[in-house]
């Protein structure tokens, strides 16, 4: 990737946020230059008249008007405006210090200043220069270090890669070496042959013979020399893959950075309270209403994400056991990352809910002291939908949904469902046992349930104008929730949007049942079907168990004995 487009990629906001501080505070130092600061009074001077005799009333006032034309008007700043401290320069109106402001000058008006605030302005200016110079300095030397060590890996690359041309060139270079040594033995034979036909028939032959075992014995040096060769060449390139490999790895790694994990909460960005007439839920109360979990959303919403986010928040006091049902396994590299043992087959999905069912039952048996010592198990369930279209037995997810929904939690089995669509007739259970669920619904879904209120209900525009939106019911009143994993993001991106602030799994290792291939056998052993064809009768459950174990030497599991069960009932 082009350093120059990298930087462009991790750096727009910083540098627009920079400009943007530069810009404000150029037109700010602009502005507090402009107009005047203080007050001025406008004001002339009028001495004293002496009223002559004989003069009438209108030459009188125009003697006075005459001292306060256009070019005889003066302005003084307010401050100054003290008639006894303030003496004009101007001699005409102070002959021999006689005469003092008091005494002629006369305010004609007030003139208001058009820039009162201009130090505040200049104050202002100063502080969105300097934070402008500031963060763009800092981005300056965070990313001069960054292409440093950049531009020092190209180097060590390229480095690698002359060094793996000068191997090929001096394999290259003995190759032709060898190939001109088989032309020099074959010339030489060639004269060797020659000779040979020159002489008696006994000599001929014994020379014959001696020349083909010198050919032959060539044809092996050069067979060797050629393997040689190959194995050389096949290093070459092993050698050339790996450092290949390598370094896509360090150009991936300074392009798209890994899975960033925190154990620290902003609590005030994911729990804001009461913010105007909008009302948050609180996520700090999911670990008391968590009984079971369903992650609604559109395909890019961040349902996986929030679901390990839960994980990672269900675990921060308590280790669990984590397992992932997800027909999707292969790609969602989620889980890869976060180390979580993933099932894929529909088949093995559906025998492990299966398997946690009768974990639920067992554990249904235990006291509480007993119970205690029990570990917890969190179990993600993903692509619910597909998982009705391709398992065999569509009452499976379903009965799973139901018992582990309502059941679970009590017994320390947490399931937490991932689907599209939120729908109780989309996932075959009822509204009213979905409503055990916490629901969390994202983006779409969340759109969906914000249609059922008023137009000029503030939660629908704020929904609206979220790139990632999030809305919690079902087990609790429906209300607005921060996207826990992508609320920082301004734009919705499918992929590309990495998640944030997702706390590690406080994880234990899998001791549960698990389901294996072993596990959805169908081609039984020839004794047994003999065996129950000799009964006469369709065996029970139990009895095909205890046969089993004794032909088989090993007991079989449920799901085993189920299946012959229904191969014996539905053949006869």
């Amino acid at each position: 990737m082009d350093w120059l487009k990298l930087f462009k990629q991790q750096n727009q906001f910083s540098i627009g946020l920079a400009i943007a501080l530069s810009v404000t505070g150029l037109g700010l130092s602009v502005y507090s230059l402009s107009g005047t600061k203080y007050e001025v009074i406008e004001f002339c001077f009028k001495p004293k008249q002496i009223k002559p005799k004989r003069v009438l009333p209108k030459q009188l006032n125009n003697g006075v008007a005459k001292y306060c034309t256009q070019d005889k008007q003066y302005i003084i700043p307010e401050g100054y405006w003290k008639q006894e401290d303030y003496i004009p320069a101007n001699p005409r109106f102070q002959p021999e210090g006689t005469f003092i402001l008091s005494e002629k000058a006369t305010r004609l008006r007030t003139i208001p200043a058009t820039n009162p605030d201009a130090e505040k302005w200049a104050l202002g200016s100063l502080i969105f220069l300097s934070s402008g110079t500031l963060l763009t300095s800092k981005r300056l030397q965070r990313y001069k270090r960054e292409f440093v060590a950049y531009f020092e890996e190209l180097k060590t690359d390229l480095s690698q890669e002359i060094q793996l041309n000068e191997q090929k060139r001096e394999i290259t270079t003995h190759k032709i070496a060898v190939e001109t040594e088989y032309i020099k033995d074959r010339v030489i034979r060639n004269d060797q042959i020659t000779r040979i036909k020159d002489k008696s028939e006994g000599e001929r032959e014994f020379d014959r013979e001696q020349a083909e075992k010198q050919n032959q014995l060539a044809e092996y040096q050069r067979l060797l020399q050629l393997a040689r060769l190959k194995m050389e060449i096949a290093k070459s390139e092993a050698e050339e893959a790996k450092h290949k490999s390598e370094a896509s790895r360090h150009l991936s790694a300074v392009a798209t950075p890994a899975l960033e994990l925190t154990d620290e909460i902003d609590y005030e960005a994911l729990c804001p309270g009461k913010v105007g007439e909008l009302e948050f839920y609180d996520w700090r109360d999911l670990v008391d209403d968590a009984v079971g979990i369903i992650v609604a959303g559109n395909s890019g919403s961040g349902k996986t994400s929030v679901a390990v986010w839960v994980a990672g928040w269900l675990t921060k006091d308590e280790p669990a056991q984590v397992l992932a049902l997800d027909p999707h396994a292969n790609v969602n590299v989620l889980w890869q990352e976060l180390g979580i043992h993933a099932i894929a087959d529909f088949p093995l999905i559906e025998q492990q809910l299966i398997l946690l069912i009768e974990l639920l039952d067992s554990r249904r048996e235990l006291n509480k002291q007993q119970l205690d010592l029990e570990p917890t198990i969190i179990v993600f369930g993903d692509e619910i939908n597909a998982c009705l279209d391709s398992f065999s037995n569509k009452e499976i997810i379903e009965l799973a949904l139901r018992r582990l929904g309502s059941e679970g939690r009590k017994y320390k089995i947490i399931f937490i469902a991932l689907n599209q669509s939120s729908n109780a007739d989309d996932l075959k259970i009822s509204a009213q046992m979905r409503n055990n669920y916490l629901l969390i619904a994202l983006n779409a879904t969340a759109r969906q349930l914000a249609k059922q209120w008023k137009k000029d209900d503030p939660r629908k525009k704020h929904i609206d104008e979220l790139a990632y939106s999030c809305v919690v019911s079902g087990a609790v009143p429906e209300s607005l929730a921060i996207h826990p994993t992508h609320h920082t993001y301004k734009q919705f991106k499918k992929k590309g949007n990495r998640p944030k602030g997702l706390r590690p799994i406080n994880q234990l290792p899998l001791t549960i049942p698990l389901a294996s291939p072993e596990d959805i056998q169908t081609d039984w052993h020839e004794d047994l079907i003999a065996w129950a064809d000799g009964l006469g009768q369709v065996p029970t459950p139990d009895l095909i168990k205890e046969k089993w174990q004794e032909m088989m030497g090993h007991a079989p599991s449920s799901k085993q004995v189920e299946l012959l069960h229904e191969y014996l009932l539905n053949r006869n």
